[in-house]
């Protein structure tokens, strides 16, 4: 593969990738709406949970007459994710599957988080502590049917199936590769 063309992402899962292939497309969440948000009670394939320290400063302007301008500033105190596998299928019906356990890089769309007025996760609660000033939180929910951004090094392999048949059975799909860039962007 030369340079140039590595610089191009594909915008389209490929049909089969022996060695591993960069892409950028919007796909459709396929798995079910299983995991119930701690916090707020709904239900999705995948969530993530952020819980956020929510500060306001006060910015003074230089225009030398003493005003200022009140700045939120949002430090991520700890991120958990809740669900196992993501499917996300493109429009061809190709799959992507990303395992519970794999590294990602949510990218919600809007930074700005909710106050949290109740406990916070389990997962999340040795994090809580570090909050200075307004605890907060931002949960992004990938829900079945949701439309996705995927940007990442995909790979062809050979995943089990539980329960398919007689037997537990193979399905050939499209996997991320492990070390690499995987980012899902959330869409409206």
């Amino acid at each position: 593969m030369s340079w140039f063309t590595r610089l191009f992402r594909a915008r389209a899962l490929p049909a089969d990738a022996p060695e591993p292939v960069d892409v950028d497309f919007v796909g459709k969440v396929v798995s079910p709406n299983t995991t119930t948000s701690p916090i707020t009670g709904f239900t999705a394939a995948v969530m993530e949970i952020a819980l956020v320290d929510w500060e306001t400063v006060q910015v003074q302007n230089n225009r030398g007459f003493g005003d200022s301008n009140e700045v939120d500033r949002f430090t991520t105190l700890g991120v958990a994710r809740f669900g196992s596998a993501l499917v996300i299928e493109d429009a061809a019906r190709r799959t992507l599957v990303i395992d519970g356990n794999v590294p990602l890089s949510v990218v919600p769309l809007s930074v700005r988080p909710l106050v949290l007025d109740r406990a916070p996760p389990r997962e999340l609660f040795h994090v809580a502590q570090l909050s200075r000033h307004m605890l907060s939180y931002r949960e992004v929910r990938f829900r079945e049917g949701d439309a996705v951004r995927v940007v990442a090094t995909v790979r062809a392999a050979d995943i089990i199936v539980p329960g398919a048949g007689y037997r537990d059975g193979a399905m050939r799909t499209l996997i991320p590769v492990q070390g690499n860039r995987l980012e899902l962007r959330e869409m409206v």
